[in-house]
């Protein structure tokens, strides 16, 4: 399957497309704006920076490239690695772009000074996952070595968390500064404690949580503003409370998700599904209001426009959708 990623664009609530080797522009209202053959071999990670000035593209050779906005010219190519590039963020308050990839390593790249900025080393194994604190000051780089490991923004470690002893799937941050990271797949044991569980951690690493949620390959998103968090593996989804670790009792469970993503407002949750449909839930308790169906095949990319009226999904099957919140 050939991964198809979706972002909006903050400024102009145009939508960036990459699927393959093309990238494709979209205004809400479905008109195709442009379309280009990007040259990368098939894309595998896209992310557009909070100010909308840049928009990053990495491939399944290791490549990286960057446009100046949606439809602006190409500023930078990269080679970085062998093997794919499994996850961009941009920095919240400067242009620097991490880039993780299977050799072990984390990179940062100062976009308009045309070069890297430096390198992490520390991880034995492929990185996962990469992600940005609100504030810009702390990096997490997850990996298969089943660490995570918190990093300056210019990549001097500050700590190692042995996280997952089965590999760390996905980390995300919360606004006020709490980490929470998700397995790889593992079995639970018979008995005991489990430290395959997904964990939440202070932003030190000092402390952490498990998270009473099945065992699977990880990912879940916090809710803006507030302590809840959203975590789902492929056999189980909960809302659950990220300063005490436990499921909310009114959550049920909806299995096959892969990407939720909260609104802005916090008040919807949007999860796309194996099967095709994105379900809309209650963003409070969890309660599916709606299941949007049209995509044949998985929906692995959403996002919510800025004022929260528009919901966007790209599916495996090589489309994307704009729905309209009533």
């Amino acid at each position: 399957h050939q991964r198809l990623d979706a972002t909006f664009d903050p400024t102009r609530g145009r939508i960036a497309e990459a699927y393959g080797s093309t990238l494709r522009i979209w205004s809400a209202d479905g008109r195709l704006l442009a379309s280009r053959d990007t040259g990368l071999a098939g894309v595998t990670a896209v992310d557009l920076d909070p100010k909308g000035e840049h928009l990053a593209q990495g491939d399944r050779q290791g490549r990286v490239l960057v446009r100046s906005s949606l439809v602006g010219d190409v500023e930078a190519v990269f080679a970085l690695h062998e093997g794919p590039v499994v996850a961009l963020d941009w920095s919240p308050v400067a242009s620097a772009l991490a880039v993780a990839g299977p050799d072990h390593l984390l990179r940062t790249w100062r976009v308009l000074e045309g070069g890297p900025n430096a390198v992490g080393f520390g991880h034995q194994d492929g990185l996962t996952d990469v992600a940005f604190d609100a504030s810009g000051q702390q990096l997490a780089s997850a990996s298969r070595d089943g660490s995570v490991r918190l990093w300056s923004p210019d990549l001097q470690e500050l700590n190692n968390i042995e996280a997952h002893s089965q590999g760390v799937n996905r980390v995300a941050w919360s606004g006020d500064g709490r980490l929470a990271s998700w397995p790889i797949q593992a079995p639970l044991p018979a008995t005991g404690p489990s430290p395959n569980l997904p964990r939440t951690f202070f932003a030190g690493g000092e402390a952490n949580l498990e998270l009473q949620v099945e065992h699977g390959d990880g990912f879940g998103a916090w809710a803006p503003g507030s302590a809840k968090l959203a975590s789902a593996t492929f056999d189980d989804m909960a809302l659950i409370d990220g300063y005490s670790g436990r499921r909310r009792p009114d959550q049920h469970g909806a299995a096959r998700l892969h990407d939720l993503q909260f609104s802005h407002d916090g008040t919807a949750l949007a999860g796309g599904t194996e099967g095709g449909s994105v379900y809309v839930m209650d963003g409070r308790t969890g309660a599916l209001k709606l299941a949007l169906r049209g995509h044949a095949g998985r929906v692995n990319a959403l996002a919510f426009s800025r004022d929260d009226s528009l919901l966007v999904s790209g599916s495996e099957d090589g489309t994307v959708r704009v729905w309209k919140r009533d």
